[in-house]
């Protein structure tokens, strides 16, 4: 395993802390939809985005003439089995999931972990229209051309209810009634539409082949191709970290030998180490942002088709040769790839503390935070698929000279 490189000793740190709720509504005919939301946006909005959830309940009231029960928790529902049992729940009936989309919203881990989640269960079960986002507020990054964000991109793909006017009047103007309108008219019309998802549902582009066994197969050679390329860039990715380690030494070495100009005050003598320090490590930011975002992005186009294969690893006995072998390949490499990736995000996470020393460090600082971010986008989408296989009783194989006594 790899060790964690050198990281410099005058670092202060802050912790954003960005929490999420969930809200699910529950009819007869369709089981619910779960509003997911930054809970910093909703203070922001005076508690406009929850009370969103009682208007929807009295327009579908009003336009089907059945109850729409609205169940709230009033505290946060962390990301565990709670959370994961009610995913699951929903998936087995019709329900949605609305994403209020702001700028925080993709700075929220757990929002952009709900929207994965749900979206790679989704298009594994063939129900994927059950994702609708509101536009709540302008959101830059959705007006980029081709995102690197994969959450952003997600979105940007989808059809989304436009609410950056609507969010601005009277809840009880006419206007604003007529969103709520279209909004529950666009749900019962998608419920009409999609009947309940089928386990043995192919995500989009698998199954070219002809049938489900084409599909595992076509998913598992995806697996075989992507896993060593993965190691690769993460042992990349710890190479550019001890390069900026280096240069941090580097740096603080000439300063002391006297080969700095520092002449000119404290402040000034130390904002000339950072910048000299922000210009090295440019390039090296710029490259670990990169591989993360290939990683991100192959884990997360990979995530329903191997949804599809733990699905019928679960549910199938026994299951076919490719599907324990997928299973083998999640249950070995996973772990390892765990190894590595926490080296690499606690060097990811000492960065982060030099930003406050000054903003001339702020943009490769920003480039490693965003790589971190995409790094954990992608593992939690690799976790959950041997989260999933662990829990149907398959354990890892014994690798020969790894797992010797």
């Amino acid at each position: 395993m790899i060790s964690g490189p050198p990281v410099p000793a005058e670092l202060t740190s802050c912790d954003l802390n960005n929490s999420t709720a969930s809200l699910a509504l529950v009819t007869e005919q369709v089981s619910g939809f779960f509003l997911s939301y930054t809970r910093r946006d909703n203070e922001y909005d005076h508690g406009r985005i929850l009370r969103l959830a009682g208007l929807i309940e009295r327009e579908y009231t009003m336009a089907t003439g059945r109850k729409l029960d609205v169940f709230i928790d009033k505290t946060h529902i962390a990301w565990g089995d709670d959370w994961r049992d009610r995913l699951n729940r929903a998936l087995n009936g019709t329900a949605f999931f609305i994403p209020i989309i702001t700028p925080g919203y993709f700075r929220s881990r757990e929002c952009r972990r709900e929207l994965l989640t749900f979206f790679g269960n989704a298009r594994s079960l063939g129900v994927q229209e059950l994702v609708l986002p509101i536009l709540y507020v302008a959101t830059p990054e959705l007006e980029e051309e081709n995102p690197a964000d994969e959450a952003v991109a997600l979105i940007k793909r989808m059809q989304r209810e436009d609410w950056r006017q609507l969010r601005f009047e009277a809840e009880e103007s006419p206007e604003h009634r007529k969103g709520i309108a279209r909004l529950v008219n666009r749900l019962v019309e998608i419920s009409a539409q999609v009947g309940p998802p089928s386990a043995a549902a192919q995500p989009d582009g698998l199954g070219d082949l002809g049938g489900p066994e084409s599909s595992t197969i076509d998913t598992v050679a995806g697996l075989e191709l992507a896993i060593p390329r993965w190691g690769r860039n993460f042992q990349s990715m710890y190479q550019l970290m001890e390069e900026m380690a280096a240069a941090s030494e580097e740096i603080a070495d000439q300063a002391q030998a006297g080969n700095l100009d520092l002449t000119s005050g404290a402040a000034v003598a130390k904002l000339a180490v950072l910048r000299r320090y922000a210009e090295i490590i440019s390039g090296p930011s710029q490259q670990i942002f990169d591989l993360a975002s290939v990683f991100a992005s192959e884990a997360i186009e990979l995530d329903p088709g191997v949804l599809v294969i733990v699905r019928n690893a679960e549910q199938t006995e026994p299951a076919t040769d490719f599907v324990e072998y997928a299973c083998e390949l999640i249950l070995t490499i996973i772990p390892r790839l765990r190894q590595n990736v926490d080296v690499i995000k606690r060097y990811g996470e000492s960065m982060s503390r030099i930003a406050g020393l000054s903003k001339v460090m702020h943009p490769p600082v920003a480039k490693v935070t965003a790589a971190m971010q995409r790094i954990t986008d992608g593992m939690e989408r690799l976790e959950e698929w041997q989260r999933r296989v662990s829990a149907t009783g398959r354990v890892r194989p014994k690798l020969p000279g790894l797992d010797d006594d």
